[in-house]
């Protein structure tokens, strides 16, 4: 059963919609290499660049094929194989799936640049993206988490990695304006499909009207029907301190969209916000209520 909450929206102006201009320039070619796909099962091929999936890469000395391959341990533990059959065992900060194979792309082209697997593993190891499936802690009994997933299939990626049997999973997030408004019915339906709980909220609405733009994102989450409960919540401080409250121990909390920005575009003016400050904020008032 579906659940459907409503609060007041955020004013808009009638400002004409802005244009921008994009200069662009001619850059260096890119390394030797290129993955085939970008799942930890992959394996990454270094060669001359190819246009076809039935003429696998080569190495640039040799013509053999140039392959990095993972084995995982578990978690964000995993062990590199690298050409010669060699492991390099690898623990990573970074949560996700999708992380482990990023690290793997890079140790493949740091390999193409001259700089060994024992240079390259200490810094991944230590390696934080702000925004990025950034934890935030506070001392909560829940694992709650900013990214910057703000496109249908970044929001499945993220939401499918931290889905699990055994936990409840709550998302917070909109869709910007003045962008690409065929992405906001999907990533409804994602959301709706994959969390337990979904607080549809303003992201940066800019000239747009963020009622219209959250209607969008609510009718996606219509269509899945499931046993979702589906919030929409326009403040985004709001809605953040909504999915904190719903939280028990165990479970985890995404806020998606914004990550490392630090403000929010919408009724004619920027005003300070900040996802990881807010989450904190909330956070930090559970535990004095605690």
């Amino acid at each position: 059963m579906t659940t459907w909450i409503s609060t007041p929206a955020w004013p808009t102006t009638s400002r004409p919609r802005r244009h921008c201009s994009i200069r662009t320039r001619h850059c260096a070619p890119a390394p030797p290499w290129c993955a085939s796909t970008t799942t930890p099962g992959a394996r990454w091929r270094r060669g001359p660049p190819t246009r076809s999936p039935s003429a696998p890469p080569t190495g640039p000395h040799t013509g053999a094929p140039r392959m990095w391959r993972p084995r995982t341990r578990g978690g964000q533990q995993f062990t590199a194989i690298d050409p010669a059959g060699v492991g390099h065992h690898i623990g990573i900060r970074l949560p996700g799936r999708y992380n482990v194979a990023n690290c793997l792309v890079a140790l493949a082209i740091l390999d193409t640049v001259g700089v060994s697997p024992e240079q390259a593993v200490p810094g991944l190891r230590e390696i934080r993206v702000p925004g990025r499936l950034e934890q935030i802690d506070r001392g909560q009994g829940f694992l709650a988490l900013v990214d910057y997933a703000h496109k249908p299939e970044a929001l499945r990626s993220v939401l499918t990695t931290l889905a699990h049997p055994d936990r409840r999973l709550a998302v917070v997030f909109g869709a910007g304006g003045d962008r690409d408004p065929g992405k906001r019915a999907p990533m409804g339906r994602i959301a709706a499909q994959l969390a337990d709980l979904v607080v549809v909220t303003d992201d940066n609405p800019r000239d747009e009207d963020p009622t219209a733009i959250r209607r969008e994102i609510l009718a996606g989450a219509a269509e899945v029907g499931g046993d979702a409960q589906v919030v929409e919540i326009a403040d985004r401080r709001d809605a953040i301190r909504h999915a904190v409250a719903w939280a028990r121990p165990g479970d985890v909390v995404l806020i998606a969209g914004k990550g490392h920005e630090t403000g929010q575009r919408g009724g004619g003016r920027v005003r300070p916000f900040d996802d990881r400050v807010e989450l904190a904020a909330a956070l930090e008032a559970l535990e004095r209520r605690a």
